[in-house]
């Protein structure tokens, strides 16, 4: 597989990229080829390919598709969210790390500490500091869709906790508790 492990960028040869290869049509036969070079890149995911965690209080599709267990970051986690009408992620931080979700398609209304909440729409970023509570939850018609990270390799490195069902950080012990669950 070309596109393996922390092989992958040392000693490879720079792409040379310009205007004349950015503009020029690709045969059939190159798309043939590049769809295939992306289907063996360990390190390329659609966001339908991700390990969908259940946690407590959160009614949401939620799926981690970059961490440390698969993809081997090293510092990030990223997912993707869809939260249907009357979805919702109840209050909760992150004690070890800071977030941002980009908002793909739809809104959703949100709270970020003691402030007011507010819609988040297609578009919006929203950073979450760290150990700051937030919470959101869809009141619309149509479903909202985002991409959020966490500036740690894992959910149990972020020191995720949530207020409800006795669960207070995510990591190993819970998240096995959480599958047998959800």
């Amino acid at each position: 597989m070309y596109c393996q492990g922390k092989h992958y960028q040392k000693g490879r040869k720079k792409m040379k990229i310009d205007e004349e290869r950015a503009k020029r049509k690709l045969t059939q036969a190159e798309i043939e080829q590049l769809m295939k070079n992306r289907e063996e890149c360990q390190y390329i995911k659609n966001v339908n390919e991700g390990e969908e965690l259940g946690l407590p209080k959160l009614t949401a599709v939620r799926k981690i598709i970059v961490d440390q267990d698969h993809m081997g970051a090293e510092d990030l986690t990223i997912g993707y969210a869809v939260f249907q009408p009357g979805e919702y992620h109840e209050a909760h931080a992150h004690q070890e790390c800071e977030e941002f979700m980009y908002v793909i398609s739809g809104r959703i209304v949100g709270g970020l500490g003691d402030g007011p909440e507010s819609i988040q729409q297609a578009g919006d970023i929203m950073f979450m500091p760290r150990g700051v509570e937030h919470w959101f939850y869809n009141p619309f018609d149509e479903p909202q869709t985002h991409i959020f990270v966490y500036t740690r390799a894992s959910l149990s490195k972020a020191g995720y906790s949530v207020e409800s069902q006795g669960f207070k950080q995510i990591g190993e012990d819970v998240q096995k508790e959480q599958k047998k669950r959800y």
